[in-house]
């Protein structure tokens, strides 16, 4: 069973219900202090839930190991993220979308690991 890992500083109840909806992965939510430990969790999948100033802070110093999808305010375009993947999605969540952003990115990581 793949592991989605959510991070974020604040309350992440929607994305975590509607991320337990689209798949059958487990859904674990950490402090985006510990996103230097995210490859402990074994992610497939990494749903970083936080302001686009600090993505763009954490997105210049890590490498992140696996797809990310971005939960946002606002379009991030002067922002680089290095990941085998990466996509972001705009609040509100739409649960359609998500689902088809989180399936798709584990069908990345899935071909990655072939």
């Amino acid at each position: 069973m793949s592991n989605l890992i959510i991070f974020a500083e604040g309350n992440t109840q929607v994305i975590e219900e509607v991320s337990k909806k689209c798949t059958d992965c487990t859904v674990r939510v950490e402090n985006i202090e510990k996103i230097k430990e995210a490859e402990i969790f074994n992610p497939a999948v990494l749903i970083l839930d936080i302001p686009k100033s600090k993505l763009k802070d954490i997105s210049m110093v890590t490498k992140f190991p696996v797809p990310v999808l971005a939960v946002v305010d606002e379009i991030p375009n002067d922002i680089t993220v290095r990941a085998e993947a990466f996509d972001y999605i705009v609040n509100p969540v739409n649960e359609y979308e998500f689902s088809v952003k989180i399936k798709n990115l584990l069908k990345i990581k899935e071909l990655n690991d072939k």
